[in-house]
């Protein structure tokens, strides 16, 4: 199997193991933790592919500037909410489906801009992987992440108010109520007011990987026209019509 067809395989199996854990009833952390990751994975893959596009010529380096930007832009977003839900479990473990999926994402993802420990030079990169092809798939998945991003946006508030978001004692308001939870070093239920910012962080998100989405979607238009039309010709014919 080519790069870029592992590639292809690999984003669309992590997409769809991620949507169905995004929507069990108490989603994990980890999950949502592990969505971050890869976000900021895939947009470091997109830049990267970008100015291999631009060095070869095919795009233009002020649009290639403002999608990396963009792209660098949400990466710190999603780097400040991955933080923030380190701090908190719902206490859920991730599907072993979803593990394997994140998991195979991650090496291939590795592979397209480094060999072993060793950055890959954007020749050897060309050697091994179509530009166009990979950026429309890697287009489609940050689309898919930012609708990602949009259900996330609503967690925090819906599983705060259940009290379903807990943390150590220790590192929440001292109260009486939690005296003995903290000296037993237990974790209780996080308070509304108890976590603004990932609130704040998750809207924050959805807005950067809104602007990432749509730089993407132009640098690439403009770099891989033919490919990206025929891309979406074929990602339309593989839906069914109902």
């Amino acid at each position: 199997m080519s790069l870029n067809e592992r590639l292809e395989s690999g984003l669309r199996q992590w997409v769809t193991a991620a949507r169905a854990e995004l929507n069990r009833i108490v989603p994990s952390t980890d999950v949502i933790r592990n969505v971050m990751n890869q976000g900021m994975h895939l947009y470091a893959v997109s830049a990267r592919l970008l100015e291999a596009a631009e060095y070869e010529g095919g795009l233009a380096g002020s649009t290639a500037a403002a999608a990396r930007g963009s792209l660098h832009t949400a990466m710190e977003a999603m780097g400040q909410a991955n933080r923030l839900w380190g701090s908190v479990t719902t206490a859920m473990p991730p599907s072993h489906e979803y593990v394997e999926a994140a998991r195979e994402l991650h090496g291939v993802l590795t592979d397209v801009t480094h060999d072993g420990l060793h950055p890959r030079g954007i020749n050897e990169i060309a050697k091994t992987l179509d530009f166009g092809k990979a950026l429309a798939d890697l287009r489609y998945a940050v689309r898919d992440v930012g609708d990602m991003a949009h259900d996330v946006q609503h967690l925090p508030d819906q599983l705060l108010r259940s009290g379903l978001l807990f943390a150590p004692a220790g590192k929440l308001t001292p109260s009486v109520e939690r005296l003995h939870e903290r000296a037993a070093g237990r974790y209780v239920a996080v308070l509304p007011v108890e976590a603004p910012d990932l609130v704040t962080a998750a809207r924050t998100v959805t807005g950067g990987s809104d602007l990432a989405a749509q730089a993407l979607d132009h640098a690439v238009s403009q770099a891989f026209p033919f490919t990206i039309a025929r891309a979406g010709d074929l990602r339309r014919a593989s839906v069914p019509e109902l």
